[in-house]
């Protein structure tokens, strides 16, 4: 008697643990926008009423990381001007500009359409648009939104 009441124990531990195993989900963890969402500090420094045209020749392209401890790895994009002024072209986060096949041969000329802002004293350009000669990127809608930004209003 005592070894069927153990077995019948042992049986429905065994049937309740299948059966949490058959429910459960795969643990989901998502890294949000990694500071390089619509309502981050990084964001509001976009200003889509003052862009400028700016003309210059790439310099290289590399990495960077633009707010240490808040956003995640970007690439940049270094352009110099005629006066010799070098200025970082920030192209967005890592994962979104690999993906967009950006290629700009050393000494290319560029012309970005864009906001030229600073923070913590460093300037650089937030892109709406990079042309070149053969070819054009967007980085921005027309309301200034990024296109590494899932959401948008419909």
């Amino acid at each position: 008697m005592k070894n069927k009441s153990l077995l019948m124990v042992l049986i429905l531990v065994s049937i309740g643990a299948c059966l949490s195993l058959i429910n459960a989900q795969p643990s989901m963890r998502f890294r949000g926008s990694d500071g390089w969402g619509p309502d981050t500090r990084y964001e509001q420094l976009f200003d889509n009423f003052n862009l400028r045209t700016h003309m210059g020749k790439v310099v290289r392209v590399d990495t960077a990381t633009h707010i240490r401890g808040e956003m995640s790895v970007g690439m940049r994009l270094i352009i110099a001007f005629d006066n010799g002024e070098e200025i970082p072209v920030h192209l967005g986060p890592m994962w979104f500009a690999v993906n967009q096949d950006i290629n700009f041969p050393r000494g290319e000329s560029v012309e970005i359409r864009g906001h030229r802002t600073n923070l913590s004293g460093s300037e650089f350009i937030m892109p709406v648009e990079i042309r070149s000669r053969h070819r054009a990127f967007r980085f921005r809608d027309d309301d200034g939104k990024p296109f590494w930004t899932v959401i948008r209003p419909r």
